[in-house]
């Protein structure tokens, strides 16, 4: 399916009471990604780390989830949390060892 493409304005000012597509993300953790780098970039900050939370919640193996969450976390100034996250990622990142 299709969805029509908002212009910045349209997203800056739309109604963010509740989640876009919540339906279409609901099990989708790169879409909460996604979605909660859109929020940042429109100054919606407390949305955007709880998107970023559930992506980290329905895989706590998305590195990318990780990061996005522990950047987020870093500008809100939760310095302790966001190291966390940090430390999480770098384990995800380590080279598998082998036997």
């Amino acid at each position: 399916f299709f969805f029509k493409q908002k212009t910045a304005y349209e997203i800056r000012n739309c109604d963010w009471s509740s989640d876009v597509c919540s339906s279409d993300l609901d099990k989708n953790a790169m879409g909460h990604v996604d979605y909660s780098r859109v929020l940042s970039k429109v100054h919606k900050p407390e949305r955007a780390l709880a998107a970023a939370r559930k992506a980290v919640e329905l895989d706590p193996t998305l590195a990318a989830a990780r990061r996005t969450l522990a950047d987020l976390l870093l500008k809100a100034g939760k310095q302790a949390e966001a190291e966390i996250h940090l430390r999480a990622l770098a384990e995800l990142q380590k080279p598998a060892v082998m036997q």
